[in-house]
């Protein structure tokens, strides 16, 4: 008599255990996985949530409340010190420390509100600033009753309308401050102005006329020059004469062919120091 066995109970006998060893598997690998991101985000700043003008954040097992505006290093600051912070053990105390502020200490970020002209209006602790356009404060440390331009106000329609009456920019008197500048209340007293002068002092300033090969073409007191690429002129001051590489001549044609008949740059020399470097590089 022949006795057949059923191979399927071992099958799934087998099946059995190969699933359990791939499920611890798999739950050991999660259990690690956690570990290192537990570890790892405990070198990162994390934002947990906002409240009122602060950024609550997890930091080393450490809870902060950072104020909207200040820039945190965090693994370099020391943070006990940066303005403003609040630290504690939880979000919660923290989120309670916030809302325990009083008003002005709760915003200690400038908050801008518009643009008017060239002037920006900005809140600061509960006071409205109109701060030109270019110039840089540093709200928790100037003094800014004494920053030069500023205009203060305990409204935004106050210091706007202060912004908006005053003088148009004073272009006349910035033009005036130029070099050789004539003005005028019209043409007819300009042009006699003009006239008037010496003749040295009718042409005081320098006129580019062409640029040629590495040189521009510059007209300067009735003579040419021919001036390098990259060299600054102070065409009143220098003497002309003296300032390297610079060409003279009596008309533009003279002075482009002599830049013209000049040996073109040596960028052999340039190639052949590159090739000895390289030689001795490499031995």
């Amino acid at each position: 008599m022949t006795t057949s066995i059923n191979p399927q109970p071992l099958f799934r006998g087998l099946a059995s255990v190969a699933f359990v060893i791939v499920v611890t598997v798999v739950l050991v690998m999660a259990g690690c996985s956690d570990q290192e991101g537990t570890t790892g985000a405990s070198s990162g700043a994390r934002l947990v949530k906002e409240v009122g003008h602060y950024n609550i954040v997890k930091f080393n097992k450490v809870v902060y409340g950072v104020p909207h505006g200040i820039a945190v290093d965090w693994p370099k600051d020391d943070l006990e010190k940066v303005a403003g912070m609040i630290t504690g053990s939880s979000v919660d105390l923290v989120e309670k420390s916030i809302r325990n502020l009083p008003p002005q200490e709760a915003s200690p970020g400038a908050r801008l509100v518009k643009e008017v002209g060239h002037y920006n209006i900005v809140k600061f602790n509960k006071v409205v600033y109109g701060v030109p356009h270019g110039i840089a404060v540093d709200w928790p440390k100037d003094d800014l009753e004494k920053v030069v331009g500023i205009i203060t106000g305990s409204s935004v329609d106050l210091v706007e309308k202060s912004i908006r009456s005053l003088p148009p920019p004073q272009e006349a008197s910035v033009l005036e401050k130029v070099a050789g500048m004539i003005t005028g209340s019209s043409v007819d007293p300009v042009e006699k102005s003009i006239r008037n002068l010496p003749p040295q002092e009718a042409s005081p300033g320098a006129r580019f006329v062409k640029e040629v090969g590495d040189y521009n073409i510059v007209k300067f007191n009735k003579v040419v020059y021919g001036v390098p690429h990259g060299i600054a002129v102070d065409w009143p001051k220098d003497d002309l004469e003296k300032v390297v590489g610079i060409i003279t001549g009596s008309s533009v044609d003279l002075v482009e062919k002599s830049i013209r008949s000049l040996p073109p740059p040596q960028e052999a020399s340039i190639l052949e120091k590159v090739v000895a470097f390289l030689k001795r590089w490499w031995g």
